[in-house]
C-alpha cells in the first residue's frame, strides 16, 4: 500500500519586469506591491520542495541540475526549453521559442531559465538565448547573478557574450555573500563578486572594460582584488592590477594593507624563490609610485 505525499502549491507570479515572487498557500512570501501580469501554479510534493531547498541552501546556482527542471518551472514548454538548453540542442531551443517558450521564464526561487543555457558550457545556446532577448541581469530571489559564475569559468566566452548584451559587471551581492570567505575554493561557493571570482586576467579585463570597480571591497573582509592577490602571493596579478589603476593605499577592515602583506610574507618566502622575485618586482613598482615599505630591497 502506497502512502501519498503531501503536496505544496507554489504559485509563481510573473511580473512585467520578468522577475518572480513566490506565493505559497495563496499568501505572498514577499509582498512589495508589484503588479502581477499572470500566475502559474506548480504543485510540488514536500519531498521535491525539500530537495530544491537543500540544493539552493548556499545560493540558487545549486538548482542547476537537469533533474530539477520539472520541479522548477510550471509550464511544460518552459520545461522543455530548459532541457533543450541544458542538452545543448540549439535547433530544439529555436523550435520551442517559436512555439511560445519563454527565454526569460523564471521559476522556483526566481531561478531563471538562462541558467540552464550555461549548464554544460553551451556557447551557441547561450548566445542564442541572449539574441532572442534573454535578460542576463535577472536575479534569483536571493540576489544571485549569473555574472560571477560566468567570470569563474576558465573560458571567458560566455562572460563576454553576457557583458556584450548588457550584463551588470558589478551586481549587488546576494544574501549568501556575507557568509562566504574569499579564501574558499569551490566552483559554486564563491564571493559573489565577479572580479573576485574571475578565473583569469582576461575575465578581469572584460569586467573592467564593462565598468566594474577595480577597487570594490568585500563587505566582510574589506579586501580589494589587489589585497587578495598580494595576500595570496599572486604578484604578477598584483602588478597587472596596479597597471590597470588599482589603489594600493586601501586597507581591509582590520587595517591590513599591501605593505603589511609584503612584510609578513618575507619571513616565509625563500630568498631565491620565484615568488620572492615577484614580490621584489612588486615592491620596486610600489616604491617608484610613492609607497615606502620598511626593509625593501
Amino acid at each position: 500500500m502506497f502512502k501519498l505525499s503531501k503536496c505544496v502549491i507554489v504559485t509563481c507570479v510573473i511580473l512585467a519586469e520578468t522577475s518572480c515572487v513566490q506565493v505559497s498557500g495563496g499568501k505572498p512570501i514577499k509582498n512589495e506591491s508589484v503588479e502581477a501580469v499572470s500566475k502559474l501554479s506548480l504543485e510540488l510534493t514536500e519531498k521535491e520542495v525539500s530537495r530544491l531547498e537543500k540544493h539552493s541552501a548556499n545560493g540558487c546556482v545549486g538548482l542547476l541540475q537537469r533533474g530539477n527542471i520539472n520541479a522548477i518551472f510550471a509550464r511544460e514548454l518552459d520545461r522543455s526549453l530548459a532541457k533543450a538548453a541544458y542538452d545543448g540542442d540549439l535547433e530544439q531551443v529555436r523550435n520551442l521559442v517559436a512555439q511560445g517558450a519563454d527565454v526569460n521564464a523564471v521559476g522556483f526561487k526566481g531561478f531563471s531559465i538562462l541558467w540552464f543555457a550555461i549548464g554544460l558550457f553551451n556557447v551557441d545556446v547561450f548566445n542564442a538565448f541572449l539574441e532572442m532577448g534573454a535578460n542576463p541581469n535577472t536575479l534569483c530571489d536571493d540576489g544571485t547573478s549569473i555574472v560571477p559564475v560566468l567570470a569563474g569559468w576558465q573560458d571567458s566566452r560566455l562572460l563576454k557574450a553576457a557583458l556584450l548584451h548588457g550584463a551588470d559587471p558589478d551586481p549587488k551581492l546576494s544574501i549568501h555573500a556575507g557568509k562566504i570567505d574569499t579564501r574558499v575554493k569551490s566552483p559554486f561557493v564563491r564571493s559573489g563578486i565577479p572580479l573576485f571570482d574571475a578565473n583569469s586576467m582576461k575575465a578581469v579585463n572584460l569586467l573592467l572594460d564593462a565598468g566594474a570597480d577595480i577597487n570594490r571591497a568585500h563587505p566582510v573582509s574589506g579586501e580589494t582584488l589587489l589585497l587578495i592577490a598580494v595576500r595570496k602571493h599572486q604578484y604578477r596579478k598584483a602588478l597587472a592590477l596596479l597597471e590597470l589603476g588599482a589603489d594600493f593605499s586601501i586597507k581591509d577592515l582590520k587595517g591590513i594593507g599591501v605593505a603589511d602583506h609584503i612584510i609578513s610574507s618575507r619571513a616565509i618566502l625563500k630568498s631565491r624563490s620565484r615568488i620572492r622575485k615577484g614580490m621584489a618586482q612588486l615592491e620596486h613598482w610600489l616604491e617608484e609610485n610613492g609607497m615606502v615599505i620598511p626593509g625593501s630591497y
